[in-house]
């Protein structure tokens, strides 16, 4: 796993701070994070990964999502700060590290289940808290790659038509 550079030390900071200053919006921590994951502004601009494109206020984002969606009114239930902030951090690290979208890297990592563990892996640098999660979830770096993905596709698809047969595991 590669150490971050600037640019992407900067996301991460930057979508911690917009996670942790997410509490005090008046709606829940899952309804922020869902509209956050599936909103037009963080897939055509925070995906990127460029830093050069993003200004440095939380409230820049919590507008666009609420143009997309409406006003954030619904749902009670918060994680804390710091654990908000956390989450933003690591799956930003996450994001960068293996050029994945934020929906790609909620579908390896369920943003729930990662922050199920902020109390056990926050502890720990922010690769070595990657490399638990991938443990946990038994992946391997190959896992993410685009190319062996869209090959595994391919093969499966290939199987469900009956063009290829499946091959034994023992005999590949």
């Amino acid at each position: 796993m590669k150490i971050l550079d600037q640019n992407g030390l900067l996301l991460c900071g930057y979508q911690g701070k917009i996670f942790e200053a997410s509490v005090e919006l008046p709606c829940s921590s899952k309804v922020f994070l869902r509209r956050f994951i599936y909103s037009k502004w963080t897939m055509d601009i925070f995906d990127e990964n460029d830093s050069d494109e993003l200004t440095l206020q939380p409230i820049d984002c919590f507008k666009a999502i609420e143009r997309q969606y409406g006003p954030f009114h619904y749902g009670k239930a918060k994680y804390s700060p710091l654990a908000m902030h956390w989450l933003g951090y690591i799956t930003r690290a996450i994001s960068v590290n293996f050029k994945l979208s934020t929906r790609e890297v909620n579908r390896f990592f369920p943003f729930n289940e990662i922050i199920n563990n902020y109390y056990v892996y926050h502890i720990f640098s922010i690769e070595m808290a990657i490399e638990r999660l991938m443990e946990d979830r038994g992946y391997t770096p190959k896992d993410f790659d685009i190319n062996e993905r869209f090959k595994k596709a391919y093969r499966e698809r290939m199987i469900a038509l009956g063009i290829f047969k499946p091959v034994a595991p023992d005999k590949k």
